[in-house]
């Protein structure tokens, strides 16, 4: 009678382990190709010794890494050289993802084809040549079609069937009336209300990763527009919600507040209390935004770390390895032209961000 059972436990264990590989195995070559090239990534202590060199200094010292061989020369092709590399890590996640992971993993590298949609309306609305950057999801074809649209209609034509078609129709006349910016607003909303909404079918590590990036973009809409002084029903139409940290009632209030400091201050009782009270002295003097956007930047960093390890067989290393590589590409480009210009490495260093603690 006891032989059945046992038999059964045993066909249920060797059920439940078949299962979690076939789960797991499809990440395997993935993640730990990822890891491999984190492992590669500059680290916070290599960047702080590139602060200190010049163009030819920091080129030369890219050995071992991602951006070893870089050639020496204008700094936009430089950078572009960069951006093409990163571009080609990306391809290659892609391309070895399991097949329900990849449409996500497309959906978050969507953000280079708004980059170059809002270079190519800049580009109309200047009457300047547009300035695109490498897309992991483009090719330099479709950039070039892209760049032919003379006007708001003709790029709507070029974007037939997608959500930034409708997005830019129903803006044409507040375009005309209000300018880019207005236009430009709405279509980086579009793309992160549909992040979002893909990211809460996620795991939760995933969900946590994209979720704070969206805080972080709420934070960035709000509190720069209240310091312009837009009103507040402007406000409230580019904000993404629901937020996942931040709730609604509480966006709602600061979008109404009395004044750019009124909304800040009630920033503190969220989670992100801790870090305006630590960044408040510096943008009472400074007036800018930019020590606040680093510290929510270097949070989730840390927080990519942690996930590559403790959520490994799963697509929790690849969201994380773009959000560091993309802080690593941010980095190397702000030393790179800074210290072109010849500003001071301390000066650099207070524009970079770090994942350690």
């Amino acid at each position: 009678m006891i032989l059945p059972i046992i038999f059964s436990l045993l066909a249920a264990l060797f059920a439940l382990v078949f299962l979690d590989a076939r789960r797991t195995l499809p990440y395997v070559y993935c993640n730990a190709m990822i890891s491999a090239w984190e492992g590669k990534m500059l680290s916070p202590k290599k960047i702080a010794e590139l602060s200190e060199m010049d163009l030819e200094g920091i080129v030369s010292s890219l050995s071992g890494t991602d951006f070893e061989g870089l050639a020496l020369g204008e700094i936009d092709k430089v950078e572009e050289e960069i951006r093409e590399r990163c571009a080609t890590r990306y391809r290659e996640i892609c391309s070895n993802l399991p097949k329900k992971d990849r449409k996500f993993f497309e959906l978050l590298l969507e953000r280079f084809e708004v980059y170059n949609l809002k270079a190519a309306l800049t580009s109309i609305h200047l009457g300047q040549p547009a300035r695109f950057i490498p897309s992991p999801l483009s090719s330099r074809e479709r950039l070039q079609l892209l760049s032919q649209a003379k006007s708001v209609e003709a790029l709507a034509d070029f974007l037939k069937g997608t959500e930034y078609e409708t997005v830019l129709c129903e803006s044409l006349e507040e375009y005309k009336r209000r300018g880019l910016f207005p236009l430009l607003w709405r279509l980086d909303s579009c793309y992160y209300r549909r992040l979002w909404r893909e990211a809460q079918r996620q795991r939760k590590s995933v969900k946590e990763l994209v979720g704070v990036e969206v805080d972080m973009v709420n934070l960035r809409i709000l509190l720069r527009l209240k310091r312009e002084g837009v009103p507040p029903e402007e406000i409230k139409k580019l904000l993404i919600m629901p937020s996942y940290l931040l709730p609604d009632h509480l966006l709602e209030q600061m979008v109404s507040a009395e004044d750019f400091q009124a909304a800040l201050q009630m920033l503190s009782d969220t989670p992100y209390g801790e870090v305006i009270a630590r960044v408040s002295p510096q943008i009472q003097a400074s007036g800018s935004l930019l020590p606040l956007e680093r510290e929510m930047e270097e949070g989730p960093l840390r927080l990519c770390k942690w996930y590559s390890s403790s959520d490994f067989f799963s697509l929790a290393p690849a969201v994380g390895f773009f959000y560091l590589k993309e802080a690593e590409l941010r980095n190397l480009r702000v030393l790179l032209r800074l210290r072109t210009e010849g500003v001071q490495p301390a000066e650099c260093r207070e524009l970079l961000v770090s994942h350690e603690v």
